[in-house]
């Protein structure tokens, strides 16, 4: 089990679960929009959801072509043949904290800066920001993460594929619960505080 669960097709079938989560929550929401009409279009955005699923998309396909190995071994080739295999920790090390800065300030920027009305989307949005930029610092492979990520096991699996495989499923549960959240009332900015929402307690299209 744990060869299966640490497989690169398998990986990329979870990222393609991920993906067809996010259409789904999509075409649900699309429909939602329809029946709500223009005025929902201000705490309602499908769009999110394909750009979403373009993202997990990417890297399941990343995982079945073996990009990320190819991309790690191409860097280990380039500093072979450059002859600085031996020194290149310290800029591996300055890559990851460069992503771990990104990181940070798209969370702050996101908690900051996502208006109430769309707050729904944020979670979903920062988890898939953090797998990426899991992925990319896997890629890296500074000695001391991968010591962690890929050397360290739970019950026979890496704990970078624990990680991952976790991610994922909380994506999809994310996109599920959040495609289904209840419909808000379509009120102008001056009808409520700060341009605040409220909930309607009803079937889809039983708003007035």
């Amino acid at each position: 089990m744990a060869e299966i669960l640490d497989a690169d097709w398998f990986r990329a079938a979870a990222f393609s679960a991920a993906t067809l989560a996010a259409i789904t929550a999509w075409r649900r929401e699309s429909v939602r929009l329809d029946r709500i009409g223009p005025a929902g279009r201000r705490v309602m955005w499908p769009t999110f959801w394909l750009l979403l699923g373009a993202v997990y998309a990417s890297m399941a396909v990343a995982l079945a072509s073996d990009l990320a190995g190819r991309l790690g071994g191409l860097g280990r080739e380039v500093a072979r043949n450059d002859d600085w295999y031996d020194s290149r920790r310290p800029l591996q090390a300055a890559v990851v904290a460069a992503i771990g800065i990104v990181w940070l300030a798209v969370v702050v920027v996101g908690v900051w800066r996502v208006p109430e009305r769309r707050r729904a989307y944020l979670p979903s949005a920062l988890l898939c920001t953090t797998l990426a930029c899991f992925a990319i610092v896997r890629i890296v492979s500074l000695h001391q993460v991968d010591t962690v990520v890929a050397r360290t096991t739970i019950e026979g699996v890496p704990v970078g594929t624990v990680i991952e495989l976790a991610g994922l499923a909380i994506a999809v549960v994310l996109a599920t619960v959040s495609a289904r959240r209840p419909i808000v009332d379509l009120a102008t900015d001056s009808e409520l505080p700060s341009g605040k929402v409220r909930k309607i307690r009803g079937p889809v299209g039983s708003e007035t």
